[in-house]
């Protein structure tokens, strides 16, 4: 909540109506990386009020596209016919009439970091305290005391608040030879949405190890645990909102890739099917344009901001000074990831745009040369991960049901889960519902970290979930 926010906003729209320039391929990458920032031989398109199916043919028979899938009133994922490349294809639909806007169908991922190196845990895993640092004091978020408070006030672990979790599915029901985590409470599941394999059941499938790569194994699952998985059951960890109602909502396939013009349809889902919080521990890859927002995304976040749903996401795990899309988007929650030494972790973003701070586990960054990163970060110690239940795959197994604590997840998509299941336990037990206003309690009662007040490395500061329901 800064005054700075209108103006960026208003350099975002100038951006966003200049013209792209041409190119001779179709997706071209961000330095440093190997995927297409954007999905090949699509666009997406957003009609003027009035222009009707006639229009509609002239300008996809001009510019070489089919008439495409609706994904909100006016608006169209294209598929491009002519074989022209992406960005000369949508210069071309932004001077046809009645054209309200076109923008690539930007590549979304997950925002989590993985080292080679995950190392072992320490303690004892039957007590949540040696393994959940992130929900403790200290570096965590006070959840104990937060827990209390709903307790008291009959609200407990978020009872009454839905969250929508936009992922990679979860492995929350069974699904024929797939099996639901053993600790995911069979409770409290509204149903969801699978928009990559277009049923109702939004499961997780990385039990299947021969379809995936690197990190989409079980992101979805470890981010909804992080929010409500079971507690003061015997076993594994906790939930922060442990008794809230989960929304599964899957949008990434199981190497944690997606597309924008899914997750505006699951924006749009989980706010027409009553979804108070919607979490999004991913990001998208727009920045080879200097991290603008496509349109129809912005009118998505804004459309379910106007049915009170509070939006989060990942500010992103590049190590750069700008936030990444959707989390800079106006009414979107940007979550910065700090470690257990209540330090930036070294690979989260920052910016004028970030709003607050979280646990997301991992290394600390560098000090900041202020008196709380000097006393607190530690650069050459080796940090913690975030422990969830999820998929842990024996190494030689093609399929796999075993569930377990796996050591490896660390990024912004964790932090952002904690500020999700934060705002759920605010709504349930203060009865604030107005998504400004549960922003302005997170932020307001947050740790201050970094310099003092508002600053770019941390936001408000360190996520205080006591603070926050009191």
């Amino acid at each position: 909540m800064r005054r700075t926010r209108l103006l960026q906003l208003i350099a975002i729209a100038g951006i966003a109506a200049t013209t792209i320039p041409g190119s001779s391929v179709s997706a071209p990458a961000p330095a440093g990386t190997s995927t297409p920032a954007f999905v090949p031989g699509e666009v997406i398109v957003g009609y003027e009020g009035g222009a009707g199916a006639t229009r509609r043919e002239e300008a996809a028979s001009a510019t070489g596209v089919d008439e495409g899938e609706r994904i909100a009133e006016d608006t169209r994922e294209l598929e491009i016919v002519d074989g022209e490349p992406v960005l000369e294809t949508v210069n071309e639909l932004r001077d046809e009439p009645g054209i309200a806007y076109a923008a690539p169908n930007y590549i979304t991922q997950v925002s989590g970091y993985v080292p080679n190196d995950p190392g072992r845990a320490k303690g004892d895993r039957g007590d949540w305290r040696k393994l959940q640092w992130n929900f403790d004091g200290g570096g965590g978020v006070n959840a104990p005391a937060a827990w209390e408070t709903a307790r008291e006030r009959g609200a407990e672990g978020g009872r009454g608040v839905t969250v929508a979790v936009l992922d990679s599915g979860v492995a929350y029901t069974d699904k024929g030879r797939y099996k639901r985590a053993p600790d995911l409470s069979k409770r409290h599941w509204a149903t969801g949405h699978d928009f990559v394999s277009g049923d109702k059941i939004a499961y997780d499938e990385s039990a299947d190890r021969d379809k995936q790569a690197n990190f989409g194994r079980g992101h979805g699952t470890h981010v909804a645990a992080t929010i409500r998985q079971s507690t003061d059951n015997g076993r594994s960890v906790t939930g922060l909102a442990y008794d809230a109602t989960m929304m599964p909502i899957r949008i990434l396939d199981v190497n944690g890739s997606g597309n924008t013009a899914d997750l505006i349809r699951g924006i749009r889902f989980a706010a027409d099917h009553g979804a108070e919080v919607i979490n999004m521990s991913l990001e998208t890859k727009s920045s080879v344009f200097g991290g603008t927002a496509s349109r129809p995304l912005r009118e998505a976040v804004e459309y379910a901001h106007e049915r009170n749903a509070v939006l989060v996401a990942s500010a992103g795990n590049k190590d750069v000074s700008t936030v990444a899309t959707p989390a800079d988007i106006k009414h979107v929650i940007a979550v910065g990831a700090t470690t257990e030494n209540s330090c930036q972790a070294d690979y989260s973003n920052s910016g004028d745009d970030l709003d607050i701070s979280a646990p997301g586990g991992g290394d600390d960054s560098s000090s900041d040369r202020n008196p709380r990163d000097a006393s607190n970060c530690r650069p050459r110690q080796k940090g913690d991960p975030i422990y969830q239940e999820t998929f842990d795959c024996k190494r030689e197994a093609r399929r796999c049901n075993d569930f377990g604590l796996p050591s490896f997840y660390e990024g912004t998509s964790m932090s952002t889960a904690h500020v999700s299941a934060t705002a759920a336990l605010v709504m349930a037990t203060t009865g604030i519902r107005d998504p400004e206003e549960v922003e302005q309690r997170l932020e307001q009662t947050a740790r201050d970290l970094g310099k003092d007040g508002f600053d770019d490395r941390y936001g408000a500061g360190l996520l205080d979930s006591a603070a926050a329901v009191r």
